[in-house]
């Protein structure tokens, strides 16, 4: 499989025991380019409950499980992680950053928002740390059928909608195509409603969404102040991207947070054998 498939010819072609939300890697003999699947919804969406409902119906696959706070550190020129080796390969690092055309929107909002915070910032960081990491795993790494991030770059940017009013991303096609141009991967989007969305975080003994679990920024505010407008703001961004991708040929699962998870997996796991994330 090449990696600058297009979208059409990508659908047609074929350790740790804890609870986090990170990655999940099914492991496969078949020296196949690494396919990224991400999850996307608004918080208590049940992105993680999906993630953990997955590796109990495919407990066949061998897995690696890794926590998000890796963003915080992540380091391609000397990162590993069992199988996971980082090296220190120039051309990688000198185009492993996030596309043009993406920078320039972000800046630009970043210029006309008086009131950007440092939350704003450490969020760019965190998603440009992300693009080296998938830039690194798409282009070298061998054995992965697929590797499942519950927190992938359309929901970090999803994710920076939230802390300020004068903050907003419109969704721009252009610059989302230019994300995720040449990926070979796909997306799961969970729908979920604002009422159900307040009603989880408000039932959770600590009150915290996780849908930003780095420690740079402490995002993982109690419900009382992740409010509906914050929600409605994300969910929309969250939704639009959905459909552009999907629009755009690249393959886009839609899931509804009112099924149960374990129902939503399976589904899942068809859907990704169909699309060739897993055999």
């Amino acid at each position: 499989m090449s990696l600058h498939q297009s979208p059409s010819e990508q659908a047609s072609t074929s350790n740790n025991s804890g609870c986090r939300p990170g990655l999940f890697l099914t492991r496969s003999l078949s020296p196949k380019p690494v396919r990224v699947l991400e999850f996307i919804g608004i918080p208590a969406s049940g992105k993680t409950s999906l993630f953990q409902a997955l590796r109990r119906i495919a407990p066949e696959a061998e897995r690696s499980l890794l926590g998000p706070d890796y963003l915080n550190t992540l380091d391609p020129r000397s990162y590993s992680l069992g199988h996971l080796k980082w090296r220190p390969v120039p051309e990688l690092l000198a185009s492993a950053i996030l596309s043009p055309t993406l920078h320039s929107l972000l800046i630009a909002h970043a210029i006309q928002a008086s009131g950007l915070s440092l939350e704003i910032l450490t969020q760019l960081s965190r998603c440009s740390r992300l693009a080296r990491a998938l830039s690194y795993v798409e282009r070298e790494l061998r054995g992965p059928e697929a590797l499942i991030l519950d927190q992938g770059l359309v929901q970090y940017l999803g994710s920076m909608t939230v802390p300020s009013e004068k903050v907003s991303l419109p969704v721009s096609r252009s610059a989302m195509l230019a994300l995720v141009e040449n990926r070979i991967g796909g997306w799961v989007h969970i729908r979920c409603d604002v009422d159900t969305s307040v009603e989880r975080l408000s039932s959770r003994k600590n009150g915290r969404s996780r849908f930003d679990p780095g420690n740079g920024w402490q995002v993982a505010r109690s419900a009382r102040k992740l409010g509906r407008d914050d929600l409605i703001r994300m969910g929309r961004f969250l939704d639009q991207s959905a459909s552009i991708l999907e629009e755009s040929g690249y393959p886009v699962l839609q899931l509804s947070a009112a099924t149960s998870p374990d129902a939503n997996a399976v589904a899942l796991l068809k859907w990704m054998r169909r699309n060739s994330f897993y055999s």
